[in-house]
């Protein structure tokens, strides 16, 4: 709303300003008008798209509340009332703006003689950066598409519609169906130095045991604390001190059907 209330400001000061214009024909004048009064209409009929979609989510809000007993019918109705005022305002909004642009395109001077008074006139340039501004407005009002950086399914849902979110802010938690790597760690002391291109058995705790080989893609630089379910898994005692490990990463073999976070045994060759 603070977006728009300047730019609204903005071009009811470059009305009042083509007022006192006379250095130009009066068809160009009255087309940068008709731009004007266009503008305005787009910025109302942002407004109206900002409340609409805040009616919309607090019905949604308050839909369960209603069912639940409480929320009064009379209040869930006044909601209604107030939504359906919003769309019907928005929609005769629209159709205002579609017919003035239908105007504006239609009433256009001459090519030659849009780019003498664009060149000649501040008012031209004016108008531009008001027009840049409002669909910057218009673009940021409208729904952003949200797409999953992996594919899996949905285990958490940490925000849910009508919060606020805040850039980086995560709204969901995606679980892989199946595992890119596999992951051990080479405890100390070190009884081998592994390699790229070393390769592994690799088998299967749960039901008949499977085995297939499995190839070194990446080896840690450093040594790094042994995560606890994988010590648990080991059957280690506990221990105040962090127990540090070499992480080495391997392929998947396509032979193991496995889920992401079951535990296998390695044989590293």
């Amino acid at each position: 709303e603070a977006t728009l209330a300047v730019i609204r400001a903005e071009v009811g000061m470059l009305t009042a300003t083509s007022q006192g214009v006379t250095d130009r024909q009066r068809m160009a004048i009255e087309w940068e008008r008709l731009q004007l009064e266009s503008m305005s209409h787009r910025v109302e009929l942002a407004g109206l798209k900002i409340r609409l979609q805040q009616a919309e989510e607090e019905i949604s809000r308050t839909r369960p509340l209603r069912e639940a007993g409480l929320v009064t019918e009379e209040t869930f109705s006044q909601l209604n009332t107030n939504r359906a005022a919003l769309a019907a305002q928005a929609a005769e909004q629209t159709r205002l703006v579609a017919h003035l642009e239908t105007l504006i395109r239609k009433h256009a001077p001459p090519a030659a003689q849009a780019d003498a008074l664009s060149a000649e006139s501040a008012m031209a340039a004016a108008l531009k950066v008001q027009d840049a501004k409002l669909k910057l407005a218009e673009a940021q009002l409208a729904p952003q598409p949200l797409v999953a950086p992996i594919a899996g399914v949905i285990s958490q849902i940490v925000r849910r519609p009508g919060e606020a979110v805040s850039a980086g802010e995560p709204i969901l938690r995606i679980d892989a169906t199946r595992p890119e790597r596999l992951v051990f760690y080479l405890r100390q002391p070190l009884a081998l130095e592994p390699k790229l291109g070393m390769t592994a058995q690799v088998s299967t705790r749960s039901g008949e045991r499977r085995v297939a080989v499995a190839k070194v893609m990446e080896v840690g630089a450093v040594m790094e604390p042994v995560p606890t379910s994988l010590l648990a898994a080991m059957r280690l005692p506990p221990s105040t001190l962090p127990e540090l490990g070499l992480r080495v990463q391997l392929s998947v073999p396509d032979a193991l059907v496995l889920r992401p976070g079951e535990h296998v045994d390695v044989a590293i060759e």
